[in-house]
């Protein structure tokens, strides 16, 4: 499945997705640009829109590197 990420932050994230469905609870991969590869779990869900809580802390100067501060 892919999806718009319009926000981003160390903790999570919040992605747009036209086609497909996830349900809250749910185990995701994400792969960030540049190929970063991230583990997170569907912490909700709004029509298309998935908010995304990372397993672990992204590093600031990840945000940095990917324009989102």
């Amino acid at each position: 499945m892919t999806g718009q990420m319009d926000n981003l932050s160390v903790t999570g994230c919040r992605i747009e997705c036209r086609q497909g469905w996830l349900d809250k609870g749910e185990h995701v991969r994400l792969v960030l640009p540049g190929g970063l590869k991230v583990e997170g779990e569907i912490a909700w869900v709004l029509q298309n829109r998935f908010g995304i809580k990372f397993a672990e802390t992204l590093q600031p100067a990840i945000l940095r590197k990917l324009g989102f501060e």
